[in-house]
This record gives structure tokens, sequence and C-alpha cells, in this order.
């Protein structure tokens, strides 16, 4: 109705006016045509420009869907193998990383994790960013280009992410990703003073801002090390590629410099993980001492059963403590101590089960005492002892 209305209106408007004003107003309709034909040609020419300067560049980008199929083809197997895709264990089974595997010379784990995804999201987030910019910043510098920035970048966010958090398993190709869109970021940077037919059109630019803006989001919401690891190989990146793209409006850059600047994050990555090599996780020797605790409580109860019985004495009951139960914790606490690598972020861990060790011997030394003396002073004693101890016993087990 409203259509129709505004037909009736303007008919009646053009009706109402002088012949050389409706000629007027027809010329002037007819330019606005003219420019925005002539705007979508301009557009058009220089949208074949740049087609035509990548083709002479790359002719098919075949590492950038080689790339994604790799990664798909990972996660396919991952998901028919046995055992959930999320489990630690099954993500560090296919390559995923954490400090104390990778760390004992299992290294190559830094770059093999970017191919191992926790979850079908995680990997589509992952592969529709990287398949809009790799496509193009293959063909802008070469396949070679593309694979050292992608291995350097995903070893560089893989050593921090090793570095910050050593026990947190690692996977995901949001470092080498953010590496790639460093790298472009670069080449819009410097080609904002020197133009060339490899100059990237805003419209391109454009259709790369909503999954570039997902990818930011996701990780950026997700946070943790894998956001600030991406950061920095995302500025370590843009630093390269302000070297990497000098010249690059005139050719690609040639595979000598762009391995030799591939050495900048690689570099890094080694001086990061360098201080990490021989890292132990020590929450299975905690986990043993616990064991062991377990085991000589089982040992006294049995031993008080036959002391109720008549079969046993107090001083044998005590000689048990004595020679048996103390020496055993002792024995543990020093397989503790004697572990080398341990990260700072179990110190504490560590720090708890020898005190947790102490309390427990002091007790059990208390009690032994008390046997041999018949002092029940020296038993609520030990018993008090005991308490302490087994709430120190309950922050270890948070920690495991």
């Amino acid at each position: 109705m409203f259509l129709f209305a505004l037909v009736v209106v303007g008919s009646f408007a053009v009706y109402c006016l002088k012949p050389e004003e409706r000629v007027r107003i027809l010329q002037a309709a007819l330019r606005v045509v003219r420019g925005a034909f002539d705007t979508v040609q301009k557009r058009q020419r220089k949208s074949d420009e740049f087609r035509d300067a990548l083709a002479a560049r790359t002719r098919r980008p075949f590492l950038t869907a080689t790339l994604v199929a790799y990664n798909l083809a990972m996660f396919a197997f991952m998901a028919w193998a046995p055992g959930s895709i999320g489990d630690s264990d099954t993500l560090l089974r296919w390559g995923a990383s954490v400090g104390p595997i990778t760390a004992n010379g299992q290294w190559w784990r830094l770059v093999t994790a970017t191919f191992v995804h926790a979850g079908v999201i995680a990997l589509i987030v992952d592969l529709v960013a990287f398949t809009q910019v790799g496509l193009l910043v293959e063909r802008m510098f070469g396949p070679v280009a593309l694979a050292v920035i992608y291995v350097g970048a995903a070893a560089f966010s893989g050593a921090i992410c090793l570095w910050s958090e050593p026990l947190a398993v690692t996977s995901g190709a949001s470092g080498a990703v953010f590496g790639i869109y460093g790298l472009l970021v670069a080449f819009v940077v410097r080609a904002t003073w020197q133009r060339s037919p490899s100059r990237i059109p805003l419209r391109v630019l454009r259709s790369l801002v909503p999954a570039a803006a997902i990818f930011i989001g996701y990780y950026m919401a997700a946070g943790g090390p894998r956001w600030s690891a991406g950061m920095a190989a995302f500025v370590v990146a843009f630093a390269v590629g302000l070297a990497l793209t000098r010249n690059v409006e005139e050719r690609r850059p040639g595979t000598p410099r762009v391995l030799w600047l591939a050495t900048t994050p690689l570099s890094f990555a080694m001086m990061l993980v360098a201080p990490l090599n021989g890292m132990t996780d020590v929450r299975a020797e905690v986990a043993n001492l616990v064991a062991v605790d377990s085991q000589t409580s089982a040992i006294y109860l049995a031993a008080t059963e036959q002391f109720k019985r008549g079969a046993l004495n107090a001083d044998s009951l005590a000689l048990l403590i004595e020679r048996s139960i103390v020496p055993k914790l002792e024995a543990g606490k020093a397989r503790l101590n004697a572990v080398g690598g341990v990260p700072q972020q179990q110190r504490r861990l560590v720090d708890g089960a020898n005190a947790y060790v102490r309390l427990r011997c002091e007790s059990w030394t208390l009690r032994a005492t008390a046997l041999h003396k018949a002092n029940m002073r020296l038993l609520r004693d030990a018993d008090s002892k005991e308490r302490q101890s087994l709430d120190a016993l309950e922050k270890i087990k948070l920690g495991l």
C-alpha cells in the first residue's frame, strides 16, 4: 500500500513539472546510474587486477588446502579411535603438548599439538579463520613463507603455554592462526605507503572480518594461556612480517630470506623452553606417598586387632611402628625430595607433602612412645597430631 501511494504521489509530481524540469531530473538520474555503474566497473577492474597479481605469484594455494585436510583427517581419526576426544590422555596420544612429556625430549609436540583439537567447535573456529587468511597469505607470499610462519608461530605459542602453565595439556591451531594474521597485518601496514597491483583491496579485507572477529572473540572469551600465547605469536609474526614484506609488492620473498627470518620465533621458543628440560610431574610420587600411608595404616589396624585379642603386646605394637611404619613413610619422603625438575607450580604440593609426612611421623612416634610407657597423655597427644596430619593430607589430595 505504501509503495502504491508513493508511485501515485511521484507520478503526480512528475506530471506537474515543466518539460525542461523533467529533462533535468532525468539527466540527474542518468548521471547517478552512470556513476554507480562506473564505480562497480572500477571495483571489478581492481578485483581482477588483484586476482591477476596473486595468480602471477602463486597459481594454486595447495599448502592451505593440505593443512586444512590434515586437520580434518586428524580430528576424524581421533573421533573414530577409542576414548573421548577432549580427554587428556587421548589428546596426548595424538600429539598434544604437556610439560613433563614435551620437556623430556619430545619437543616435536610443540608443533604437532597444532593439529590436535579438543572439540569440534575449536576445530571449526580455527579452520574457518585459517582457510580465509591462509589462502590469501599463501598466494601473496608463497607456500614456503606460509609453512615457516605456521610452524614458527605454532612452536612459539606452544612454548609460551608450556612456560606459563607446564602441567596444562595444550592443543589447537590458535597460535599458528594468530601468527598468520600477524603476517597479513604486517603486509597491510606496509602496503599503506607502498601502492602496487598486489595491494589488498578493501573489499577483500572486509570479507576477512567476520571470521577473524569470531576467532579472536572465541579465544579472548576462553582466556588462559592460549589467548596470551596467541597474542604473543601475533606480535612476533607481525615483527617478522615487517621484515619479510620489504619489496613484497614486486615479488614473493625468496626462500633463503624466509628461512633466515623464521629463526626468530623458533629461537624465542627454544629460549623459553630450555630451562624446562627434564621437568617432572611430581603428582605421581605424591600419590605413591599417600598410598604408602594407607598401606601402613592398614597394617597397624590389623596389628591392633591382634593386640586386642592378646596375640601382641604393647611393646610389639610399638616396635611395628618404629621398625616398619615410620621407616616406610620416611623412605617415601626421601624419594619425593629426590625428584628433580619439579615445576614452580608444584612446589606448594611438595611442601605440603613434606609437612604431612612430618606430622604423620610425629604422631606415630608419640604413639610408639605411649605404648612403651603405657602413657595415656601421650596417646592423646598422638591422636591430636594425627588429626593435624589428616588435615594436611586432605589439602594434598586437592592438589593431585
